[in-house]
């Protein structure tokens, strides 16, 4: 069985490679990581095949996450490396590849049930087929057999991998990358700090006299830690007050994310209140935004 296997691979691995005349070793790539290595991630966030995800270096990815990541990659790929172009290959070569998955049978049930309307439509749902069988095993799996099949990488612009991000490399093996450059993702924290100081204090200035501590370092409460810190007091009387907390934490969680408080107030709120800014997207969000500063300024300064 596994001459016969191999047989199917090695034929199956010709045929692309006289319709594939791309030089990817040309290419640039980007990869981000909260590491400073570039290493397979053995607890991704989606049931695809465990390998390393690039983007190309002129594309800008659609989800924040990957910009609040401590660590940029650029890399190529070494001259040697096989890459699978997903959206390129025929209704021959999926048929084997699904053979080489063992996912076969239930793509073609999925098909008779859902035609495809078109050819990338049916590359979508074969790659939705074979992430079906291999969640329910372990993704290294699903890798194994593509590395088996002879590639080392998978090209995909059909949005197959993920929808929201059209264009990815799956790097299989590893040894064929070759690092170019690695830059840390730095935010602008003390900048960002100093907007948010202004923008709260133009938000609080209708409400009472304002005393202003702008962005310094402070030892956290109960810590060994430091953060940067801004405070803003918004007062009245002495029985009618406000206080806002801006502060970051330089911590992998919390790196692109600057917190706006309500620290103490006069009469009291009773709740928690708050906002919350990233500076990856360079918004507030959505649940936890300036409104709720507003709301908590209008019920304790209530006329």
């Amino acid at each position: 069985m596994r001459e016969w296997i191999d047989l199917i691979a090695a034929r199956f691995r010709s045929r692309l490679c006289e319709t594939d005349n791309t030089d990817w070793s040309a290419k640039l790539w980007t990869h981000y990581t909260d590491h400073p290595v570039v290493t397979l991630n053995r607890k991704g966030f989606h049931q695809d095949p465990m390998g390393i995800y690039f983007f190309p270096a002129d594309h800008q990815p659609k989800f924040p996450v990957w910009l609040e990541k401590s660590y940029k990659f650029t890399a190529r790929l070494k001259p040697t490396a096989r890459v699978l172009e997903f959206g390129r290959i025929t209704d021959e070569q999926l048929a084997t590849i699904l053979d080489l998955t063992h996912t076969r049978e239930a793509f073609d049930a999925y098909i008779a049930q859902y035609p495809p309307k078109t050819h990338n439509d049916m590359l979508r749902m074969a790659w939705e087929r074979m992430r079906a069988t291999y969640m329910r095993s372990v993704p290294v799996a699903w890798t194994k057999a593509l590395m088996r099949a002879g590639w080392d990488a998978v090209y995909d612009d059909t949005g197959a991998i993920h929808s929201a991000e059209p264009m990815q490399l799956l790097v299989l093996n590893p040894r064929v990358i070759k690092l170019i450059d690695m830059e840390r993702q730095k935010m602008p924290v003390f900048a960002t700090m100093q907007k948010l100081t202004d923008l709260v204090a133009k938000l609080a200035a209708p409400y009472g006299a304002l005393s202003i501590e702008r962005p310094k370092r402070v030892k956290e409460r109960y810590s060994d830690k430091t953060c940067l810190e801004a405070t803003i007091k918004v007062e009245r009387s002495e029985r009618n007050y406000l206080w806002f907390k801006i502060s970051h934490r330089d911590e992998p969680r919390y790196r692109t994310k600057v917190s706006i408080n309500v620290q103490y107030a006069m009469p009291s709120l009773g709740y928690g209140c708050g906002a919350e800014y990233s500076m990856a997207t360079g918004e507030f969000d959505s649940f936890s935004n300036l409104d709720q500063l507003h709301r908590a300024l209008d019920t304790v300064f209530a006329a």
